[in-house]
């Protein structure tokens, strides 16, 4: 349910300000959203930011899986820094998660904007990273920059792992890739 408090700051009168703000959280005590409405009584700097949430009840795992900031009064854009985050190798849907819950891609959605704020082209795309596991969950690599569905041809920087093959959770072998001048460097 939403709670509101009004807390008071200890300062002279001539430097008070009323501030306020709200969060909604859902019965398992995640966030939803959160709204401030900046200084109370004076226009145009609120601000109200959203979460949505996947789960698997069977293993009850619960994961955000879409976060954006709601565009203000004449804002072109309805969903601000909209970032989603896709789970277990989905590239389809960022609120459908299966038994492990592992993130395996992000990305976040940018506007080109006129000087005036005016959105001159459609909203594109930002891919962020791309994560593969091994059967016990650890990470094996990290493409970032590229394409969710070709990431070892497409990425700007490539990062992998080794294991020992006896103690599994043991890194042996780090190396990350610069796809722009082609270098590795080993850790």
């Amino acid at each position: 349910g939403n709670t509101t408090h009004d807390v008071e700051l200890r300062a002279s009168a001539a430097n008070r300000v009323h501030v306020r703000s709200t969060k909604e959280i859902d019965r398992f005590g995640r966030l939803l959203s959160e709204h401030s409405d900046g200084i109370v009584g004076e226009p145009g700097d609120e601000i109200t930011s959203h979460t949505e949430w996947t789960q698997n009840w069977r293993t009850w795992i619960h994961r955000s899986c879409r976060g954006y900031i709601d565009g203000g009064t004449g804002d072109a854009a309805t969903q601000l820094g909209l970032t989603e985050t896709f789970y277990d190798g989905n590239t389809s849907d960022p609120c459908e998660i299966t038994n492990r819950g592992l993130p395996t891609y992000s990305r976040t959605q940018l506007y080109t904007r006129a000087i005036d704020g005016s959105v001159i082209a459609t909203p594109q795309w930002l891919h962020g990273a791309v994560t593969v596991y091994n059967a016990e969950g650890l990470v094996t690599d990290v493409f970032t920059g590229g394409d969710p569905t070709t990431p070892s041809t497409t990425a700007h920087q490539h990062g992998s792992r080794a294991y020992d093959p006896h103690y599994r959770a043991a890194v042996i072998l780090e190396s990350i890739q610069y796809a722009m001048d082609g270098s590795t460097r080993l850790y």
